[in-house]
């Protein structure tokens, strides 16, 4: 859900022009749209999930918390100004939604 909902995002996805991925990752062989003709890394995110820990007041109430991570990668030489912007976006898009 977290991945469809970045993808959604026209403008963060104009700033990951190397796509958005699960937590399997990223390399050449299984995610060649992440890398550039050279074989440069690519501005993209990976999305990893957390464990899930009970929620509410009550142990016995049958509510959980998943928390993850989105991770953003992009080559050094560009100051990684991309990561700055996708930071930053990924954030309004996410931060304390359900």
């Amino acid at each position: 859900a977290v991945v469809a909902a970045l993808e959604a995002d026209g403008t963060l996805m104009a700033i990951l022009t190397g796509g958005v991925y699960d937590r399997r990752g990223i390399n050449r062989t299984a995610t060649p749209n992440a890398y550039n003709a050279r074989g440069d890394l690519l501005p993209c995110a990976v999305v990893t999930e957390g464990v899930a820990t009970p929620a509410g007041p009550h142990p016995d109430y049958r509510m959980e918390q998943v928390f993850f991570q989105v991770w953003l990668y992009e080559e050094e030489g560009n100051n990684y100004a991309a990561i700055d912007q996708a930071k930053q976006s990924v954030k309004t898009l996410l931060h304390q939604q359900r």
